[in-house]
């Protein structure tokens, strides 16, 4: 009974850091129109990368084809893939460009370089540092891992695996 009772304190706990562990109050104007809480694509039993780009870098040209890519391979099943342009309000005419020219299959939602420095902030992510940077929640929708610069559909995936792999580890030494 006390061992229950131990695993369902943890259990409980760990609810509590997800529920905590979001992206909460942080909503932004979608491209599409209205807006959107960036908590809406965290947590839900999916992997959420949030991939953070501005219509003019470089690297997020030629790195976004890898998020199209891996959105279309593990899209609504397995993680999710939903982006933030940098390009802002005022910039949405570009960050509408930069979508249709790559044909970007996930949502796009604007903001501002001080949006997303208190976005890294809240998550205690470290500072913004450019773009491309990229945000990865785990299922419980608690941030994972994050890094910057071109990044594969390989990488993410490799990563993904690891961090599952060791959850489940966790898991089999936590079971009564």
């Amino acid at each position: 009974m006390g061992r229950l009772l131990s695993r369902l304190a943890v259990l409980a706990f760990g609810a509590l850091l997800s529920a905590t562990a979001g992206a909460v109050g942080h909503v932004y104007p979608a491209l599409d129109g209205g807006s959107r809480s960036l908590d809406e694509f965290l947590g839900g039993g999916r992997w959420a990368v949030v991939a953070i780009w501005a219509s003019d870098c470089t690297t997020c040209n030629l790195s976004i084809r890898e998020m199209v890519d891996f959105q279309s391979s593990h899209g609504g099943d397995k993680a999710d893939v939903v982006s933030i342009s940098i390009d802002g309000q005022s910039g949405r005419e570009q960050a509408a460009a930069f979508r249709d020219r790559h044909q970007v299959n996930f949502p796009v939602l604007l903001a501002d370089t001080a949006s997303v420095r208190s976005l890294m902030s809240s998550l205690g992510a470290g500072e913004f540092h450019g773009t491309p940077t990229y945000l990865i929640f785990n299922p419980q929708g608690q941030l994972a891992g994050q890094g910057s610069g071109y990044t594969s559909q390989g990488q993410l995936e490799y990563f993904i695996l690891k961090q599952t792999q060791a959850a489940r580890q966790i898991d089999r030494t936590a079971a009564p």
